[in-house]
């Protein structure tokens, strides 16, 4: 019907994009949080999609901001579910290049929000796993992470 639109975008959702990124070793890119009173976690690079952007788009900014990082960015390996928060897409990407000079953001700026260490992990590394969050996305990687260096190997062989 002409004229007639759906409800907006609920005011407090924000989908974010992340990447399962590799470097050349066959390793994921991950980054070590460490903030006061919060145990050390990991996370992979990334966050929040902003307006016109696609996840793609978002998650190599993010790699840029929060690594100095360049990369290729693959496609969607993880997607979840729909959430009133918002929904996290996860890519697959490799590294081309690193600059940690280039890290820019809040992340770095504001030190109440701790510190962000760049660690490089196998993927068969249940102890540095153990560490991820969300805390689904390692049996996803104990399960699919052959495949997904599979598909890393194959970009690292065109540049």
């Amino acid at each position: 019907m002409a004229g007639v639109t759906g409800p907006g975008p609920e005011p407090d959702r924000r989908d974010s994009a992340r990447m399962l990124l590799f470097d050349a070793d066959d390793r994921l890119v991950l980054i070590r949080r460490v903030r006061e009173g919060v145990p050390p976690y990991l996370v992979t690079p990334g966050g929040g999609v902003e307006e016109g952007e696609s996840t793609s788009e978002a998650a190599v900014r993010e790699c840029a901001e929060e690594l100095g990082a360049v990369v290729t960015p693959g496609p969607v390996a993880v997607l979840t579910a729909p959430d009133p928060s918002g929904v996290v897409t996860f890519h697959l990407g490799v590294v081309r290049r690193f600059d940690p000079a280039l890290r820019t953001g809040p992340e770095l700026s504001e030190p109440g929000r701790g510190t962000y260490e760049t660690i490089h992990v196998a993927v068969d590394d249940a102890d540095a796993l153990s560490l991820l969050r969300p805390e689904a996305l390692r049996s996803l990687i104990a399960t699919h992470g052959g495949l997904w260096i599979g598909w890393a190997r194959s970009q690292f062989s065109q540049f």
